[in-house]
């Protein structure tokens, strides 16, 4: 399932309820930096964990960069990812910076307004997240409240319940509808079953 810019105006992003391992991480991140590049801007990139955090932040990214001169030259000044906390990386480039976190800390998500916001595997980021910082979600989409009007905001996870997690937001904040077309066998109305 979903839903474009939420469906409401003022709301720029995605929220998608999806399969495990079907190459939505690899959009996504290909998506932050055509941001990156275009619009520039601190981007926050939420991932279930540190491992995937450093795995993006390093590994895919230097690989991307090595093959891109226009977006290796953006990166070029800025220093090889530190680790800034225990469960987050950041990589400057011109005109912003990318911060991948992993989902069992709140302690990195704060201090800064993020223009673009991702949030990769909501639900495991749930519940890696400590409770008493609240959900996630809230928190994490509290750093654009100042930036608000400009933000991009990308949720995505495979469902692990459906009270809670990226079910819970698709059906709390977006305006699903059932899209129906001409059947190309039978030419009648039909609308897909999700």
């Amino acid at each position: 399932l979903i839903n474009w810019k939420y469906d409401h105006p003022g709301r720029k992003g995605l929220v998608i309820v999806k399969r495990a391992q079907i190459g939505v991480t690899t959009l996504v991140m290909s998506l932050m930096l055509k941001h990156a590049d275009e619009l520039g801007g601190p981007i926050m990139y939420m991932n279930g964990d540190r491992e995937s955090s450093m795995y993006w932040s390093r590994e895919w990214l230097d690989l991307v960069l090595k093959g891109n001169p226009r977006l290796r030259d953006k990166f070029e000044d800025a220093v090889q990812g530190d680790d800034r906390r225990e469960t987050g990386v950041y990589r400057p480039f011109k005109g912003g910076s990318f911060n991948f976190f992993g989902g069992g800390s709140a302690s990195g998500l704060t201090g800064r307004p993020y223009v673009n916001l991702v949030i990769d595997e909501l639900d495991v980021i749930e519940d890696n997240f400590p409770a008493k910082a609240g959900s996630a979600w809230g928190f994490a989409k509290g750093r654009t409240l100042s930036v608000e009007s400009q933000a991009y905001v990308y949720a995505f996870s495979h469902p692990r319940r459906a009270d809670t997690g990226i079910c819970k937001i698709y059906l709390a904040e977006c305006e699903p509808y059932s899209w129906t077309f001409d059947c190309p066998a039978c030419a009648k109305p039909i609308s897909p079953a999700w």
